[in-house]
């Protein structure tokens, strides 16, 4: 919960600076490429990640890295937060500006899970209804997962309509199993 609230105020102040430059977007994509050197990168992640390093050093090397390839921005905030021993909260941060800058353009993430293939048809029936009663641009991604059965399973933002075959089975086994018939 602390976490969070810490890592919201990062993001949130980001955020803020990056919109108001007119940098918003190349800022996610420099803390996107930061994250991946950070996975791909043995060195860069146990440069972030340790205890022992002064921040003085870490951001001494931040700059040589990162110089030329991300915004400075980007480096004045990753400096901030190494800075503040706050390098751990890197991926939250990151999440959350994602977030924020996708409330900004109005833009709902939302999934759907089916046992088989869609068509295109229907993704795009789907997608036209969601962003008709959300107000907002969809962004839909899609699962594949055959233990449903049939049916579907829609996730849109934080809400979740489960109308698969596997739950509809489950449920009539719960109800028999509490059955005192």
């Amino acid at each position: 919960m602390v976490e969070t609230r810490i890592a919201a105020r990062y993001a949130r102040a980001l955020f803020s600076l990056a919109y108001d430059r007119g940098l918003d977007e190349e800022v996610r994509k420099d803390l996107a490429a930061v994250q991946s050197l950070r996975d791909n990168s043995l060195e860069f992640r146990a440069m972030l990640s340790s205890p022992a390093m002064a921040s003085t050093a870490k951001i001494r090397l931040l700059g040589e890295v990162l110089s030329g390839l991300v915004n400075d921005l980007t480096i004045e905030f990753l400096d901030l937060l190494v800075g503040r021993r706050r390098e751990a909260y890197l991926d939250p941060v990151v999440r959350l500006y994602d977030q924020l800058l996708k409330e900004k353009r109005g833009i709902v993430e939302a999934k759907i899970v089916t046992a088989r293939p869609i068509s295109e048809a229907m993704i795009e029936e789907i997608t036209a209804h969601l962003a008709q009663s959300t107000h907002s641009d969809i962004v839909l991604s899609l699962e594949i997962r055959e233990e449903l059965i049939g049916g579907l399973i829609l996730q849109v933002e934080d809400q979740q309509l489960d109308a698969s075959i596997l739950r509809q089975l489950k449920t009539v086994r719960k109800e028999l199993s509490e059955s005192k018939y």
